[in-house]
């Protein structure tokens, strides 16, 4: 047993935090190590890493940053309040919904105004989602390995599954929302004109030019945003053990909340008005960007372990 899985049993066995809270973290633990486990070796996985976020941040810039924190040092430095949240992060609550009705995805699916879309991959399987916002209210789906999706059509959504593969899906913008909920794969979404809301474990989360809102959680894994100057929603994002990365475009009006448990935040200079608070293992900024308070929408990132890194344009 690690000294990691032996600090989540001491911090139950005292009542320092439930034992559903526990089961998460070490869940969390076991995920991150496979994923690191998938890379031949540490340079490899950074090469790795380095390229999927040059893939999702605008003009392939991004700022520097620390090395990739810990989960190890999450699990010493995280407060009883911060481990207290845990619990309500339902991520694949309810089992799975009965397909003998359902229809396999051939060609383009029309998707009626208003209508909300979930994208679920078999327990079993592995495999990444990535998602493109297009115009009209037609829904298109290719695999990388010819997946096959099933739809099914339910009173109030639209369900799309598939056992196991990467998937590449553009969203109409006659979709309200889209759900993706996978166990160990990455979620990519570029464009989005749809509200989101992803949910991974073990895996990363990167959002490009997104101008809606969206919610994001991962447990082991990174978050990468990049908001569209006419991001207009409130939105959050939380990983545990992982790091942020926020991009913010000139013009963008934003009020943007970042914290995290045992993990440093960076911020570059000049990109609104920012204050630092802080306590014992946490530290946490607040950066108003804009003139417009009324209508300036919020996004809160929250950390546990990792670091996070705010930037705005990068400099001529």
């Amino acid at each position: 047993m690690g000294e990691e899985q032996k600090k989540i049993l001491e911090m139950v066995a005292e009542g320092k935090i439930t034992a559903d809270d526990g089961a998460k973290l070490l869940e969390a633990l076991k995920a991150g190590r496979e994923k690191r486990m998938e890379m031949e070796s540490p340079a490899a996985r950074a090469r790795h890493m380095r390229k999927k976020i040059l893939r999702h941040l605008p003009n392939g810039n991004i700022p520097d940053m620390p090395d990739m924190g810990d989960i190890g040092r999450m699990v010493s430095t995280a407060l009883s309040e911060s481990l207290s949240g845990i619990g309500n992060m339902n991520f694949f609550g309810g089992g799975d919904i009965d397909l003998e009705d359902s229809e396999l995805l051939e060609g383009e699916l029309e998707i009626p105004e208003g209508s909300r879309i979930i994208v679920k991959r078999s327990a079993q399987g592995r495999g990444d989602v990535s998602l493109i916002g297009v115009t009209g209210d037609r829904l298109s789906t290719q695999s990388h390995d010819q997946a096959e999706v099933r739809v099914f059509r339910g009173d109030e959504f639209i369900l799309l599954k598939w056992k196991s593969g990467d998937l590449l899906l553009n969203v109409p913008e006659s979709a309200e929302t889209v759900t993706v909920k996978l166990t160990g794969g990455d979620i990519r979404c570029q464009g989005l004109l749809s509200e989101a809301v992803l949910k991974t474990t073990g895996g990363d989360i990167g959002i490009q030019d997104v101008s809606r809102g969206f919610r994001a959680k991962t447990l082991g894994g990174n978050v990468m945003i990049g908001l569209a100057e006419g991001w207009s929603d409130d939105s959050a994002a939380s990983t545990m053990g992982g790091n942020m990365i926020l991009y913010l475009p000139e013009g963008i009006e934003a009020d943007v909340t970042a914290s995290t448990y045992g993990g440093e935040i960076s911020v570059q200079g000049g990109i609104g008005e920012i204050t630092e608070s802080g306590q014992k293992g946490r530290s946490s900024v607040n950066i108003i960007v804009g003139e417009d308070e009324a209508d300036r929408p919020e996004l809160v990132m929250k950390t546990m372990g990792g670091n996070v890194s705010i930037s705005g344009n990068e400099e001529e």
